[in-house]
């Protein structure tokens, strides 16, 4: 059976026939299916993901390339038209603002007669592109990795992204990467080269707010949003088996788990993160355990969160040039080797698009005093959310918003880097004060998470599939047609309860929120060894007094952050490129 098509793509654009001609050899030992030349100056190569098929005739003759979404932005066409790809193809280059137009979410390249392209980046943003132009040469690729991997060039990682992410969010500031000189597309995104251009026009087709909200019924939504899920599992999982749900034993990934074996009708496995033996794990497992029994697990994996370890852990992801925080991911290539993985499916981004402490800013905005005051005294709202509305309207006031970005970047950074955030924060958070549109919180969330990224560059490698259906663009526009009193009070996640109520058994429907057992002052108190010496390359990085020996105990954080740096850097070394 044929999987949505979904492509690993790399192009480059030289004025050097003998270089394209070298790169083409080279790209056909290095697990690229098929190559492209859709101009005398360019070559793509193409390495589909198992279970996917390649574009054909008709996709090149308009001069496209698909990474993503080649089903889903041809909808119920069986067999396209050629007018169907010319339509995609003029939008691109015409009017890219205007791709929202088109169903679905769709990444691609759109190749033009003249030597010049557009990178398109899908609303989910589940496939990446990057760009760079060194050397007199255009690169594209979907991989990060690619770009020291395969050309000839050397690269240094980027200081300031690489000093970000040790905060443990996943965000890619102003477009920049992990490698200096290597952009990468916003979600929702589009950038545009002429014939001769090394800098790109850039800009966003989504996501389309519109003015006020739906007069539909709620229960219409409740179940659309469960038809969506439903959906989105049954077309990204495989129904042979081989799909890895993350299992944390919260709502959203039980929810996932029912909608998958119940719903889909596909098999899953179970990956779950658990504390140790003890309280907080017999607590978890009463909600694991009963499902286990309902949906039928064809196998499940149990990781004990050990923070002496996890550190270490974050050594076992794929050897990419990319720094992976996330502990599944992590632990991928061990369970790969255990139990061949097809598709990897998740419940992140549920916090976002059913209703949670993410919703709070935007729910604030939109409740007077007079319907906090009416929350309250229902017991909707605790006095706790009176609080909160008095901070987010003095920040809002103030022109201070709340944003999704850390305060600040850790001590063993660089105190330029440090000062270089700061200042990066600010204007973000200015950016964000002059918005008066709907769901600004929400928005920002989709526009500085790179997680997306991370996982398409892990999973990738090994040749496995990501399913986030939480971050589809259908169900992140359901929640953009709801008004945030639709999504949290009472409780959280009012919109993803009332679409299982019924289908997922009550104790695990309605469970307390998701406890975090305790680990958050445990991490801020534990102290760690330390015992590597850094590489003088992270020098433009780590804080001057902790080259090339930081104290021999740090604590946990420090010591992650640590172990981050060294892993990326130890890696783009490995391919042999840097400088």
């Amino acid at each position: 059976m044929s999987l949505p098509p979904q492509c690993n793509l790399f192009a480059v654009r030289s004025e050097d026939p003998d270089f394209l001609f070298a790169m083409e050899r080279k790209l056909r030992t290095r697990g690229f299916a098929s190559t492209w030349r859709p101009s005398n100056n360019w070559l793509v190569a193409f390495a589909p993901l198992p279970g996917g098929q390649l574009d054909g005739e008709d996709v090149r003759d308009a001069g496209l390339a698909f990474a993503e979404g080649r089903d889903e932005v041809t909808g119920i066409q069986t067999t396209p038209s050629p007018e169907t790809f010319s339509k995609i193809s003029r939008l691109a280059d015409d009017q890219p603002a205007s791709l929202f137009q088109l169903a679905g979410n769709f990444g691609f390249l759109r190749f033009r007669r003249d030597g010049g392209v557009t990178l398109v980046r899908s609303c989910s943003g589940r496939v990446p592109f990057y760009w760079s132009s060194k050397s007199g040469r255009l690169v594209l690729a979907t991989r990060l990795h690619f770009f020291p991997q395969l050309l000839p060039d050397s690269f240094t990682l980027d200081p300031f992204t690489n000093a970000v992410w040790t905060n443990g969010h996943c965000l890619f500031p102003d477009g920049r990467t992990f490698l200096t000189d290597v952009r990468c597309v916003e979600r929702g995104g589009y950038a545009s080269f002429g014939s001769t251009a090394t800098t790109p026009q850039t800009g966003t087709y989504w996501p389309q707010m519109s003015s006020g909200w739906p007069n539909g019924a709620l229960a219409d939504r409740h179940a659309r949003l469960r038809e969506l899920l439903t959906n989105a599992v049954r077309r990204d999982l495989h129904p042979e088996g081989g799909n890895l749900l993350t299992l944390s034993g919260g709502l959203d990934s039980c929810c996932l788990a029912v909608v998958a074996s119940r719903l889909a009708k596909r098999r899953i496995a179970t990956w779950s993160l658990l504390p140790e033996r003890g309280l907080n794990y017999e607590t978890e497992k009463t909600f694991i355990s009963p499902l286990a029994e309902l949906c039928g697990f064809e196998r499940s994996w149990e990781v004990s969160v050990d923070l002496e370890k996890r550190a270490e852990r974050l050594e076992m992801a794929p050897p990419i040039v990319f720094q992976v925080l996330h502990p599944a991911l992590c632990d991928l290539p061990r369970v790969n080797s255990e139990w061949p993985v097809r598709v990897l499916i998740g419940g992140e981004f549920a916090d976002e698009v059913c209703g949670s402490f993410c919703t709070v800013p935007d729910w604030m905005r939109k409740a007077s005093i007079a319907q906090l005051a009416q929350s309250v005294a229902r017991g909707d709202s605790s006095a706790r959310d009176v609080a909160r509305w008095l901070k987010h309207r003095w920040l809002n006031l103030t022109g201070h918003p709340l944003v999704p970005l850390p305060l600040e970047l850790p001590s063993l950074i660089r105190p330029e880097l440090r000062a270089e955030y700061a200042e990066w924060r600010d204007r973000e958070q200015r950016r964000a004060a002059g918005d008066p549109g709907d769901w600004r919180y929400l928005r920002l969330r989709l526009r500085h998470e790179e997680f997306p990224a991370m996982n398409w560059e892990a999973c990738s490698a090994l040749g496995i599939r990501r399913s986030v259906p939480f971050m589809d663009r259908d169900v992140v526009e359901l929640a953009f047609g709801c008004h945030p009193f639709d999504l949290i009070r009472p409780g959280n996640k009012k919109l993803l309860k009332a679409a299982m109520e019924g289908h997922v058994p009550p104790p695990i429907l309605h469970q307390p929120h998701k406890r975090d057992w305790g680990l958050k002052s445990r991490a801020e108190s534990l102290q760690l060894p330390w015992q590597i010496q850094l590489p003088m390359t992270l020098a433009p990085i780590i804080r001057p007094d902790w080259l090339p020996k930081p104290p021999k105990i740090v604590s946990y954080r420090e010591k992650s952050s640590l172990t981050q740096l060294v892993t990326i850097d130890k890696y783009l070394l490995a391919v042999g490129k840097h400088c």
